[in-house]
């Protein structure tokens, strides 16, 4: 046996609560009485309070009242019936730069962390949903194949570092390409691409052309862009002294930019929208919410199996326990 809703069993604590302050009426009630009673009642009065006998309408309401919170923990028996029934889910392939530029600080604490951080908080609301990862930066590479494994998926993430893949460079449309070529050769709706990146390209592919590519295979492209407009410095180390260096090219300081309008033009070319990562929880709030409007496949079947309920023989029992302390004897002589 087993409860199906467990946190309710602390309210059994009720229980116990109940008596204990039971047990100090019934003190306060007596000190009362003897205080206002006259001297020769006094004497009675204690040996009554005294007197030991049987709680009988206390533990008819104790057990009555457990069953009754027993009975909200739903426990349930052997399973009665199992069959196996189609399960509808998305299939997502998230698109994440890894670029160099990612490590620019114009949002806290930099643009890579940033991201994982959405993509964990989109990732805890995808239960049901197939889930890879594509990791690009002068080219493109699948890191985790669509699976149901989310763990999986956050603990690839959390690995991922900018810069790590080579060649160095920049190509947002490699990355999306093969997540629409992973797309393409699944059946059924439901298959979405979602591209993480600054928007900065130094490679020849066009982005909304590629997005345009996909939402003719039938993949729904979403863009969330990261970084500003202001744009910040490139950390790449630090220097013998410890002071921070920053990418220089030409004897000047690169500063990396949101490039906004490609991505919004890849988004609307795609079928999907642009969402921006600027405030923290806002792109991933857009997202689940966008996501679970979609269409979804009938994929891989699940086991669904039900249990013997337990819940409504408890209930009888506590009206039971109920109805009998009612019509018990000396109900109207309670202390």
């Amino acid at each position: 046996m087993f409860f199906l809703h467990p946190r309710f069993l602390f309210l059994l604590l009720l229980v116990p609560l109940w008596w204990m302050g039971e047990a100090f009426y019934r003190r306060w009630q007596l000190r009362s009485r003897l205080e206002f009673a006259e001297e020769k009642f006094q004497e009675p009065l204690q040996l009554g309070a005294g007197k030991p006998r049987f709680p009988g309408w206390k533990l008819m309401w104790s057990l009555g009242l457990a069953c009754l919170i027993a009975a909200l923990a739903r426990p349930q028996g052997p399973p009665v019936t199992a069959q196996e029934v189609p399960r509808p889910s998305l299939q997502i392939y998230f698109v994440l730069d890894l670029s160099l530029s990612m490590l620019a600080r114009d949002v806290a604490p930099d643009r890579l962390a940033a991201v994982r951080a959405e993509m964990e908080r989109v990732l805890r609301n995808l239960a049901g949903d197939r889930v890879g990862l594509i990791a690009f930066a002068g080219e493109a590479r699948s890191l985790c194949p669509l699976t149901l494994d989310h763990d999986a998926v956050a603990e690839t993430l959390g690995r991922l570092r900018a810069g790590m893949l080579d060649p160095p460079g920049s190509n947002p449309a490699a990355g999306l390409e093969l997540a629409r070529e992973k797309l393409q050769a699944r059946p059924g709706p439901g298959k979405v691409a979602v591209i993480f990146t600054d928007g900065e390209s130094n490679r020849p592919g066009d982005l909304a052309a590629t997005a345009a590519r996909a939402a003719e295979s039938g993949v729904r492209v979403y863009a969330v862009g990261v970084g500003t407009l202001a744009g910040a410095p490139i950390p790449v180390g630090r220097n013998f002294w410890g002071k921070q260096v920053y990418r220089v090219h030409r004897g000047r300081r690169v500063i990396s930019r949101l490039v906004s309008l490609d991505l919004r033009r890849a988004a609307r070319a795609g079928g999907g929208v642009y969402l921006s990562d600027q405030e923290p929880g806002r792109a991933a709030r857009g997202l689940v919410s966008r996501l679970k409007r979609l269409s979804r496949t009938l994929g891989q079947k699940a086991v669904v199996r039900r249990y013997t309920e337990y819940f409504p023989g408890l209930v009888a029992l506590a009206f039971i326990l109920f109805w009998l302390e009612l019509l018990g004897p000396g109900r109207g002589r309670r202390p």
